[in-house]
């Protein structure tokens, strides 16, 4: 898959979501315990977690380096995105550990390693 196609799904993904809100707010029951990111916990706020969980959506489409890692700018693996293709980074490779040290030591301002795939 490009990061064309990706990006669609990623709307198609929002939109889903976006109706899953709004069934939620609505009071009817929403199935949360598929597709969706993050896990349910008891107390919870549901329409919290589909807020946050639109919101990364949002910016994955709106990110002018789509596919790559937030924290170091490295691609992100194929097989990754095609499976998930909101996801800001991979893991917490050499490259992000480098980035992340380097912008802390400088107090520079980005996206901190606990945010990125909350």
């Amino acid at each position: 898959m490009n990061d064309s196609a990706r990006r669609t799904f990623l709307l198609r993904k929002g939109a889903e979501v976006a109706k899953k809100l709004e069934d939620l707010l609505a009071h009817k029951e929403v199935d949360l315990s598929q597709g969706i990111l993050g896990s349910a916990v008891p107390d919870h706020d549901d329409a919290l977690r589909l807020r946050r969980f639109l919101e990364l959506i949002d910016r994955r489409i709106k990110a002018a380096r789509f596919g790559r890692c937030t924290v170091c700018e490295e691609r992100l693996p194929e097989a990754t995105l095609d499976e998930t293709p909101w996801l800001e980074r991979a893991d917490i490779g050499l490259g992000c550990r480098i980035a992340l040290s380097l912008r802390n030591a400088l107090n520079l301002r980005g996206p901190s390693l606990a945010a990125t795939n909350a």
